[in-house]
């Protein structure tokens, strides 16, 4: 079991790096670098140190390995999270590969959806919360965090750990099943930093991040569904309502943002700031 939760961990920080494609270099992308490679040198040392156990697993037939298949059906926070950012991945390729026609929006665009990736860093604490808590909090402990807790009961899940600069994180959340639908929050110190939430929608998910602190944007809502996809972003003075269990009727949910991006049949429209263009 400990080796899914490095696999999850490992393959959501590459979707993370995929999400960066066409963005210039910067430091989100090499803080992500960092991260695959410990997560690499961790996986490597604990397949080294299971690898008698693993060869008698083999012969019993009870080899602890990922059905690939059944991932669809993992009811989890942490697998519910995978699926969540596979699917925006697909939206932000059918995204990117329009506005790379538009070098003017692309560089307007890029960095604003470069922000959203830097928020899916700080949510990436989800893929901790697996069906087997322990191997989560020895995924989170090979990252170099301490005072590890890791709680996942019914509908209830929640993650604290202080990091290597002594800061203290925490993040608690529901996750329902039926729905795909995840609410949680983060705090640093305890002051609330971050609040997600997502829900399937079609054959992608709704999803609304309200960021809190030092930020320029304080909202980014998402639809994704298939190659379409509605991205807005902007500033609000409260916290949005809950989406969760309950997916908004289609993509006009982004259209109070101050920016947005849209994608429908291959077909672009950007509104910024009240300034509409194709593309």
């Amino acid at each position: 079991m400990k080796k899914k939760i490095f696999i999850t961990l490992l393959v959501t920080i590459m979707t993370l790096a995929l999400v960066l494609t066409g963005c210039a270099k910067t430091n989100v992308e090499n803080i992500i670098e960092d991260m695959v490679s410990d997560i690499g040198d961790a996986a490597e040392d604990m397949q080294n140190n299971e690898s008698n156990d693993s060869s008698s697993e083999i012969v019993d037939g009870s080899s602890d390995t990922v059905d690939t298949g059944s991932v669809s059906t993992d009811l989890t926070p942490a697998a519910s999270y995978e699926r969540f950012l596979d699917a925006k991945t697909v939206g932000y390729d059918s995204m990117t590969e329009r506005l790379e026609e538009s070098s003017e929006l692309f560089m307007t665009a890029g960095m604003q959806l470069l922000a959203i990736a830097m928020v899916d860093l700080q949510a990436i604490d989800l893929v901790f919360v697996n069906e087997d808590p322990a191997a989560g909090e020895a995924a989170a402990d090979m990252m170099g965090n301490s005072d590890i807790s890791i709680n996942f009961s019914g509908e209830n899940f929640g993650v604290s750990y202080t990091n290597a600069t002594s800061a203290k994180y925490s993040s608690s959340g529901k996750y329902d099943a039926a729905s795909d639908s995840i609410t949680c929050v983060w705090t640093k110190d305890g002051e609330e930093t971050l609040m997600l939430e997502y829900v399937k929608y079609g054959k992608g998910y709704a999803a609304q991040y309200y960021i809190t602190g030092d930020s320029d944007v304080s909202i980014i809502k998402i639809i994704v569904d298939g190659d379409d996809i509605a991205i807005g972003m902007g500033d609000v003075q409260e916290r949005p309502a809950s989406i969760y269990k309950s997916a908004p009727a289609d993509l006009t949910f982004v259209n109070d943002c101050a920016s947005v991006y849209i994608i429908v049949d291959g077909q672009g429209t950007s509104m910024v700031n009240g300034e509409e263009t194709q593309f």
